[in-house]
């Protein structure tokens, strides 16, 4: 049996529980619209996003409503709002176990490499031969650059 977009939404409304002025059921088309993109990540996602925005939807309504005692009499609004963000919480809880499922599912990422380090441009005039290259291996040049004087030897004052 496949299940359409329109019986998961009425499924949502009636886990969420509908408001008296029947907000969920006008706005849940627009709801399942907004959250399309989750779909196409990963198909629940799209189902428990719409859930939350709903249950904002309904947090709405039930904001300013409060607690009231009257003459012995109690009536607990904020009940309503307090069950409303305990599922909030839980509905936060399962999306964040779909984002790891997500993870988990998805593939590694392989390419060949194509480039393994810059290539630099040749120089315009070829340099002449008689050019005063130094050469690596003296021991005029052996130390580092990086600790000072005291880390390359002169070897023009030494005396064999």
């Amino acid at each position: 049996m496949v299940v359409t977009p329109d019986q998961v939404q009425q499924l949502l409304i009636a886990e969420v529980g509908e408001t008296p002025d029947t907000r969920l059921l006008n706005n849940v088309a627009t709801v399942w619209a907004l959250n399309e993109g989750y779909g196409a990540l990963y198909p629940p996602l799209q189902r428990w996003y719409s859930k939350l925005g709903l249950i904002d939807l309904a947090l709405g309504y039930y904001r300013d409503q409060i607690d009231v005692n009257l003459d012995g009499l109690g009536m607990r609004y904020q009940q309503k709002v307090t069950n409303l963000l305990s599922m909030r919480e839980a509905t936060m809880a399962m999306i964040g176990t779909l984002y790891a499922q997500v993870r988990a599912s998805r593939g590694i990422a392989v390419a060949p490499i194509t480039q393994t380090e810059p290539e630099l441009p040749p120089p315009l005039q070829p340099l002449p031969q008689s050019w005063p290259y130094p050469d690596a291996g003296d021991a005029r040049w052996s130390g580092s650059p990086y600790y000072g004087q005291g880390s390359v030897r002169d070897v023009t004052a030494e005396t064999p």
